[in-house]
């Protein structure tokens, strides 16, 4: 398996240049190397220390009971988006050296969780978006039996340096057609969650310090977000979630 590039994600840092306080949107890769969480974890708990505010992201599953009391369009949607995002993380989690965040990272008890429920997210969705997805599941799913996994992994990884670049590839044609709508739901229905959460904290306290753990590709959308209330960005990193291999 070779891997050309390593796979970073960033932190940007902002400063209101009335209140004077800081947020921090650290972009997220839910699937990495342990180390990449033990730095996200030691930058975080600083900042906590000196009186920062943690949101993050993590679209809750669904109990069993709240899934049959979902409209059955909704259950059937949901089953599959769930079984497809089972199949993918599944792949990606064969390769040597990667866990979870889930596993990586520690939530401590004063983080704040503020994403849509994975029921909110899919109800909105039409039938094109979830057969999109599942489309896109059943190529890989193809291309991991015809080339096998090792082939299929140096995939997987290849697509999360483009996914997390600042100048991603322009996408393929299989990948227009079956990503419809996924950014209208997935990126910035959650982000309109995320930022209702942002926007109440400072209502209640203009001066507070935030830090928002969400993923990578939530960032470039939250960027002019931020932006847009006034902060000023004052710096920016990476951290290599995934070394070259």
């Amino acid at each position: 398996m070779s891997q050309t590039e390593a796979i970073k994600t960033p932190i940007l840092t902002y400063k209101h240049p009335e209140h004077e306080n800081q947020v921090d949107l650290v972009g997220m890769m839910h699937i990495a190397e342990p180390v990449y969480y033990q730095t996200v974890q030691e930058f975080v708990d600083t900042h906590v220390a000196d009186g920062a505010v943690v949101h993050y992201e993590r679209s809750k599953i669904p109990t069993a009971q709240e899934l049959s009391a979902a409209p059955p369009a909704v259950r059937r949607k949901v089953e599959r988006v769930l079984g497809a995002n089972r199949e993918i993380y599944g792949m990606l989690g064969e390769i040597d050296g990667l866990v979870h965040q889930s596993k990586g990272l520690t939530y401590r008890d004063g983080w704040k969780n503020h994403d849509s429920t994975l029921l909110e997210t899919v109800a909105g969705m039409n039938r094109l978006t979830v057969d999109g997805l599942c489309a896109r599941v059943k190529l890989a799913k193809l291309a991991h039996r015809m080339m096998g996994p090792e082939e299929m992994q140096k995939i997987l990884l290849e697509q999360l340096v483009d996914a997390t670049s600042k100048e991603p590839k322009p996408a393929g044609f299989i990948e227009t057609i079956t990503s419809i709508g996924h950014k209208k739901h997935v990126i910035l229905g959650r982000n309109a969650v995320a930022l209702a959460a942002f926007d109440a904290e400072l209502r209640n306290n203009p001066a507070q310090d935030l830090l928002l753990l969400w993923g990578a590709r939530h960032l470039q959308g939250m960027n002019k977000d931020v932006k847009n209330r006034g902060f000023v960005q004052t710096h920016e990193q990476y951290l290599t979630a995934i070394q070259p291999r």
